[in-house]
């Protein structure tokens, strides 16, 4: 192994298969890269920490900066771009096939090696012969080297020595290339690929006026005052604590809102490999809004948290950005959580009916907030495109709004932003209600001493599961005849009328 490989700056180009020993299986294939082995000899290897704290209410940075894809990660993209994790997992790997000489440490061969160098010449300057020495000129900075009086001094507090103990290491977000390469590879499409449902309803909804937003309530020194907040906002935690705020309203119910939660409890949206999501802000219902027995069901599509009064079905999400925040980040963000919350929405849609319900409509929203601009998202689910595969999560833009443009584009923004607010919580409340009588037609007895339906990922055939997590009990008389009048029931159930409106519309 020479350890010298061709760049390819886009990330796109030319790959080399690693075979990774210590991983087993077939080669893999990596970003290639111009470091040579003996540099990264030297290195040491970056944390691998697969685990988060127990603590929930820890920002985000400080939640996903130790974060390590696994290797399955990378081995199951499609294309793998030059990132920093890329690089990194690079590195883990070329380590692993280098073996040390018993007793020797990287220190050591690097030495060695350099020493050798040393020997046989060092470098080659042929092309600095005889070449002038630089000199100062009229408005540059460039001097002469051989002439101590016009070097420049560098100041003791900034030499690299001084300056690296209170210099902080940049940490790699974990939202980058990869992470949505990974997204498309499982059918989680970000705007430019998704499929444009009809918004419609959602249009109307996000220009109904708001009472709370007019002339007299919100005036333009309450304006002035939120772009002066907006201005002086130095971070993320900043804008949450200051100017979100001001957008999201007050008077509404703090039951339905969490902050910086980690939806840690949930089933893995892909393959497992992607870090659990954590929305700055996120909006459900109340746990007690829905059957026990439906939540018990459901749980690990639903409830983003084991904590009791943390809100269920997230359907509706905000991410936020500090003034040196990446808007790409954020994006990629909101269509993680929107994907997740549109999943929430489609198993509670689904539960107790012969087959998942796809109806390509708008079920979950998701925004986001970065340097004063509002984005509003909605996201649907489509079936999948073969028996057996994945179904498609689709992201939709809606509008975008600048916040701190004048007061007539504020009130625009804002009133969309609770508006949609407003049409997500009236949807999961229809979809709870729907879920409630499903499972009151059903009865108690049913519900618990039947095998329960979970809507799978296949859209042909769901999955099931019996609660307790031993057989099923032998069916009695009166449990045969619920079951065959709840299979009755389903059958129907896309004519059957409730409220002057269809069951599952």
């Amino acid at each position: 192994m020479d350890g010298s490989f061709q760049v390819d700056p886009a990330g796109n180009g030319t790959e080399r298969p690693l075979t990774d020993d210590s991983l087993g299986g077939p080669p893999r294939n990596l970003p290639a890269t111009s470091w040579d082995a003996d540099e990264l000899l030297q290195k040491e290897p970056p944390p691998l920490n697969d685990d988060y704290p127990a603590d929930e209410s820890q920002s985000t940075g400080e939640r996903h900066d130790n974060w390590q894809y696994p290797p399955e990660f990378w081995d199951r993209l499609s294309t793998v771009p030059l990132t920093r994790h890329a690089l990194r997992e690079f590195d883990r790997r070329t380590r692993a096939l280098v073996q040390l000489p018993s007793g020797a440490t990287a220190k050591d061969i690097a030495v060695r090696r350099l020493s050798r160098f040393a020997r046989q010449g060092g470098p080659d300057l042929c092309d600095l012969r005889d070449h002038p020495y630089p000199t100062k000129h009229k408005g540059t900075g460039a001097v002469r080297s051989d002439d101590p009086s016009t070097t420049p001094q560098t100041p003791a507090s900034t030499t690299p020595d001084a300056g690296m103990a209170g210099r902080k290491k940049k940490q790699a977000s974990i939202y980058d290339r990869a992470f949505g390469q990974h997204l498309a590879d499982h059918n989680i499409y970000l705007t430019y690929d998704s499929r444009e449902p009809s918004l419609g309803e959602v249009t109307a909804a996000i220009t109904v006026p708001r009472p709370s937003l007019s002339l007299s309530n919100f005036s333009d020194g309450a304006f002035r005052a939120f772009r002066d907040s907006s201005a002086r906002a130095r971070d993320e935690d900043e804008v949450l604590c200051r100017v979100v705020p001001t957008i999201c309203g007050a008077g509404q119910d703090e039951s339905l809102k969490a902050r910086n939660t980690l939806f840690r409890n949930l089933e893995p949206l892909t393959d497992g490999t992607l870090a659990a999501a954590m929305p700055d802000i996120y909006y459900g219902s109340r746990p007690g809004q829905l059957d026990r027995d439906v939540r018990d069901i459901l749980g690990r599509r639903i409830a983003p948290s084991t904590t009791g009064e943390r809100p269920i079905v997230p359907n509706f999400s905000l991410e936020v950005k500090g003034p040196l925040g990446s808007p790409g980040v954020a994006r990629l963000q909101a269509c993680y959580n929107g994907a997740i919350g549109a999943r929430a929405m489609h198993s509670l849609r689904s539960w107790g009916r012969g087959a998942p319900a796809y109806d390509e409509a708008p079920c979950a929203f998701s925004s986001t907030y970065t340097d004063g601009t509002l984005r509003l998202f909605a996201h649907h689910m489509t079936a999948p495109a073969a028996p057996g595969g994945e179904p498609g999560y689709h992201m939709t833009e809606i509008e975008a709004f600048a916040m701190t443009g004048n007061r007539e584009s504020f009130v625009k923004g804002a009133a969309a932003f609770r508006n949609i607010r407003d049409l997500a919580k009236r949807l999961r409340d229809s979809s709870i209600r729907d879920a409630n009588t499903r499972a009151s037609l059903l009865g108690t007895g049913a519900v618990e001493g039947l095998a329960r339906e979970i809507e799978g990922e296949s859209g042909d055939r769901p999955a099931y599961k019996v609660v307790g997590g031993g057989a099923a009990p032998p069916e009695s008389t009166g449990r045969r005849r619920r079951r065959r009048r709840y299979e009755q029931w389903c059958a129907s159930a896309p004519r059957c009328r409730h409220g002057g409106q269809t069951l599952w519309g």
